[in-house]
């Protein structure tokens, strides 16, 4: 008898440390275009460009006298006609350690941690929550989901881009929350907070995930009190259910911490940040195309085929005519703009139709069988496609041109939306047609048979994602030029020395930032543009300007030490042609 109970036991530990295996096996495969996308960046010379330069400059000053409070600028300063940033900083504070210490390397490396590992955590909440059939169909889709951003998306550390893998990853975990799971509490608080502080677009999806999450875990803690009444009289030992109260405690001390910044700028400053946003929130602006923009960008997000499915575009045309696009792997900030311009095809809006029509019947069927995680998942699935197209008709038309960017999050809403609906499927119609047939043993029996055989699947289908001609980032060359530039300061400037940075001209735009981290890390001091007016300003320090040769003449500039060709810089005018950027340095005087 103790044999036989030992042999039990042997073979329970062994199944679930094969389940852990697997799951591990299928987070990695799922990640894999994530981990490739960094390893190419990586090989390609990766520099923080543009809003990157920024961003890498501004992670380079936590560590100093003047951290930054609030986020990056935002585009909702022209409907409150004030400088407003994003909510906070915690990208800067995920960087600062990496921005101060490893450079351009080390962001690359922590971001693509960061992604892989919220996708390896979204994997293993669906297999807590729907068991292995369900694990397997969420890898295949992240990786899939993947393949629809550009490659500097899932390796950059862009605020927009930054936060859409987390935001995935808390999408997962209100689902699970909304299940009576409360010790994901903390989690959720830091996953939120950071979601949210990355980019102002993200937060009505996370606000409607939110919503029914708690609203799923108050009703999880009420039903649960209820039995505990129940057992009570009866006799029974009412079951052991640890309190949620020193997790939501610990959530609390996560917001306190992730939001002390903004907090404080907002207590320090008038107009606060935060009463900006409100007031951008609540203020009335023209819109761009109403519900028909919105309708239009849900039935790209959720329609056959779905965004999450296709490839980024490279071009696209504008109402006017007018080409756009490919700025970065051609999904980087205005390929998506079709989705509110093209007309959606009869097939496009029917099947948009009954995706809507399948999840209300889904949320039904769960809610009669007593599914709680498929009520749950639907509901969520209904909020975000409503977020979405929300968002899409909301947007001023003076701010048309984020929607390039800020509809990137519709692929995550296709992918829950269809994952769900496949797994509703599963639960209210394979398995109870299982069930009357007779099958569901031998289902089950081959499942945990060829458990270990589906996580190999799992990576090879990852691995061919990746393998299946993934673009290459469109940015490659002009990192090549910045490292260019870098050795011709770096020949120039000692060390330690004080700079002043300036441009002149378009072509310069994307470098100025990118520099001014590099000689950061070079220990320089980098001070505002030169006043010529301000010699005391001005002295001793080295006057460094970057200038676009074709409208300026680099000679009155200093010394020319660098003379570079961009060629077919799409974020250039006539982005197909070429242009010369000069780089002019005047050192300070002797003495």
């Amino acid at each position: 008898m103790r044999q036989g109970r030992r042999a039990l036991r042997a073979s329970s530990g062994l199944q679930r440390r094969g389940q852990r295996t697997l799951t591990a096996l299928a987070g990695i495969g799922a990640a894999v275009p994530v981990i490739v996308a960094c390893a190419r960046a990586l090989g390609g010379g990766w520099m923080p460009l543009g809003d990157q330069g920024t961003i890498a400059t501004r992670a380079y000053e936590v560590l100093g006298p003047h951290s930054p409070l609030l986020g990056q600028y935002s585009f909702v300063s022209r409907v409150v006609g004030h400088t407003t940033f994003d909510a906070g900083p915690l990208l800067y504070w995920l960087l600062a350690l990496p921005a101060r210490f490893g450079g351009p390397v080390a962001l690359t490396v922590t971001m693509g941690t960061v992604n892989s590992a919220a996708i390896i955590a979204s994997v293993a909440i669906a297999r807590r929550r729907g068991g292995i059939g369900l694990m397997v169909a969420t890898a295949v889709c992240l990786a899939l989901l993947s393949r629809s951003f550009a490659t500097e998306a899932i390796d950059g550390i862009w605020n927009p881009a930054a936060a859409l893998l987390p935001l995935t990853l808390l999408i997962f975990a209100c689902w699970s929350l909304a299940c009576g799971e409360h010790r994901l509490l903390p989690l959720v608080a830091l996953l939120a907070s950071f979601v949210v502080q990355c980019h102002l677009a993200y937060v009505a999806p996370s606000a409607a995930a939110l919503a029914v999450g708690f609203g799923g875990l108050a009703l999880s803690l009420k039903s649960a009190r209820s039995r505990s009444l129940r057992e009570r009289p009866m006799g029974r030992e009412p079951s052991a259910r640890p309190s949620p109260r020193h997790w939501a405690l610990a959530a609390l001390a996560v917001l306190l911490v992730c939001w002390s910044a903004p907090l404080a700028q907002q207590l320090t400053t008038s107009p606060g940040n935060l009463s900006l946003l409100a007031r951008a929130a609540t203020a009335s602006h023209a819109q761009i195309a109403g519900a028909t923009a919105g309708w239009r960008a849900l039935t790209q997000a959720i329609g056959i085929v779905p965004r999450w499915l296709r490839s980024p575009q490279d071009l696209v045309t504008s109402p006017s005519g007018r080409a756009v696009g490919s700025m970065s792997g051609g999904d980087y900030g205005d390929t998506r703009l079709s989705d509110i311009w093209s007309v959606p095809s009869p097939l496009r809006t029917t099947s948009s139709a009954l995706v809507l029509l399948a999840l209300a019947l889904a949320a039904y069927g769960g809610l009669r069988r007593g599914r709680s995680e498929l009520v749950a998942g639907t509901i969520i699935a209904l909020v975000l496609c409503m977020c979405f197209a929300w968002q899409g008709a909301a947007t001023p038309r003076s701010s048309i041109d984020t929607l390039g960017y800020t509809l990137w999050w519709g692929s995550i809403v296709g992918m829950w939306t269809w994952l769900v609906l496949g797994y509703a499927a599963s639960v209210l119609v394979v398995r109870q047609l299982a069930m009357r047939l007779g099958f569901s043993r031998i289902v089950h029996r081959r499942a945990r048979r060829t458990g270990h055989l589906a996580g190999g699947v799992i990576l090879l289908i990852g691995c061919s994602a990746v393998a299946a001609a993934q673009p290459p980032d469109a940015h490659r060359s002009e990192y090549a030029l910045l490292h260019t530039i870098m050795r011709a300061i770096a020949r120039r400037i000692p060390p330690g020395a004080t700079v002043t940075l300036r441009r002149e001209g378009v072509t310069a735009a994307p470098f100025e930032a990118g520099v001014k981290y590099a000689l950061q890390l070079r220990g320089a001091r980098v001070l505002e543009p030169a006043n010529e007016a301000d010699p005391a300003r001005a002295s001793g320090a080295y006057a460094l300007v970057l200038a676009d040769a074709d409208t300026r003449a680099p000679d009155r500039l200093g010394t020319v030490i660098a003379r570079l060709r961009l060629h077919g810089a799409p974020w250039l005018p006539g982005g197909s042609g070429s242009h010369t950027l000069t780089v002019s340095l005047r050192a300070p005087p002797a003495g």
